[in-house]
């Protein structure tokens, strides 16, 4: 009898240790995450607290900031701002014999900077981001996702200052352990969908190797229909100009082969309206210099425009080394002229050869708005299956 009391004692004192180590555990946790973020090179990371979620091997952290060293008082934003970061066990991957990890920021917000000075900028240069996730997951990483994110591009120096925005952000970054490479997959693979400035769309896809450098990639970026009136602030900081009116369609299309980057970018810009008597001079008050540079640089936009569509465009070949890319000017300018006089330029991808793909359905709204019966056909077909965004140039070596 006493015997029994004693085990059931001793199993008592064994549950009650482990509740109390359960219950501090958390705390343990977040001291050890703190104590790593607190070293990363030119940033330092902070987190409020951490849930932990044994029965499925997972623990959440509640807001989780990363601060550059040395900011600026009135720059003082933090580089990232996750209020709901979750982190666990992929058992898809454990039943198939591999351990690696899953993280997945809520609601995170993303702040670039452009300063005066490098002490002023913030683009999260000098710190190994890869090692840094790898340091808040024991185990292997293979994918980090992003649910309803925002990214902001600032300039608190600027005049008048700048914030360019990307919300409603969705973004899956799979496979960066490589762990299914016996199965033929062998790059990892980035997908993001996003609004710009709350209401054009913005999508993005990359393979790239995850264990590499970064020398070999391919990578696709198209926005449509940015509403330039609310780059005001973007372009008179920067351009010393503004739009009364206009929409603006980007393309970007870049493929790396050992190191060597050959892509393009196109712009096109449609409706645009730069110079209003009413705005520039009687309600903003511009000085005469301004209103003179905005009327030189829309008398000359209007004669490189294509008439029948409103449509200023260009697109400009990418060269170079990965660290060294440059842009061609000679066959931008003929682009610029050919868009003008012979015919329009178009939003979609196209091969590295420069020829568009045989899908129409990325026409764009230019062709849909000016008369193209076939792209708007297309478009139309395509309605309830939006078009993802693939590499076209084969995986990366």
């Amino acid at each position: 009898m006493k015997r029994t009391h004693k085990s059931l004692l001793a199993l008592l004192i064994v549950l009650g240790a482990l509740l109390v180590v359960r219950a501090l555990l958390p705390f343990w946790v977040a001291h050890y995450l703190n104590d790593k973020l607190a070293n990363m090179g030119d940033y330092r990371g902070h987190l409020q607290s951490v849930d932990l979620a044994l029965w499925r091997g997972a623990y959440r952290i509640k807001q989780f900031e990363i601060r550059k060293r040395d900011a600026a008082e009135k720059e003082f934003i933090p580089f990232l701002d996750a209020p709901l970061t979750d982190i666990s066990v992929s058992w898809r991957a454990l039943f198939k014999g591999a351990i690696v990890g899953r993280i997945e920021f809520v609601n995170p917000e993303l702040n670039f900077v452009d300063g005066a000075s490098d002490k002023d900028d913030q683009a999260g240069q000098g710190v190994d981001w890869r090692d840094t996730l790898q340091g808040l997951l024991p185990i292997q990483l293979n994918e980090v996702v992003v649910r309803d994110g925002a990214v902001h591009l600032r300039n608190f120096q600027s005049t008048p200052k700048v914030d360019v925005y990307m919300s409603e952000l969705d973004a899956t970054v799979s496979n960066l352990t490589n762990a299914n490479r016996d199965d033929g997959a062998q790059v990892a693979r980035l997908d993001v969908t996003a609004l710009v400035l709350g209401g054009a769309p913005f999508e993005a896809s990359m393979q790239f190797d995850p264990l590499g450098e970064l020398t070999d990639f391919d990578l696709e970026i198209r926005a449509l229909n940015v509403a330039l009136p609310q780059l005001d602030d973007f372009m008179r900081a920067y351009g010393g100009i503004d739009a009364e009116s206009g929409t603006a369609d980007l393309v970007l299309e870049l493929n790396a082969d050992r190191k060597q980057v050959d892509g393009y970018a196109k712009l096109l810009l449609r409706e645009l309206d730069i110079v209003s008597w009413k705005q520039d001079v009687q309600v903003d008050r511009d000085n005469p210099f301004s209103v003179a540079w905005e009327s030189l640089v829309a008398g000359v936009m209007v004669l490189l425009s294509n008439q029948p569509n409103d449509q200023f465009a260009t697109r400009v070949p990418i060269r170079g080394k990965v660290d060294a890319v440059h842009g061609q000017v000679l066959p931008a300018l003929i682009s610029i002229v050919r868009n003008a006089f012979v015919e329009a330029m178009r939003p979609n991808f196209e091969d590295q050869d420069g020829s568009s793909e045989t899908s129409e359905a990325d026409a764009g709204p230019a062709a849909e708005e000016h008369g193209d019966p076939e792209a708007t056909d297309a478009r139309s077909a395509d309605e309830d299956s939006p078009r993802s965004i693939g590499p076209r140039h084969g995986s990366p070596k």
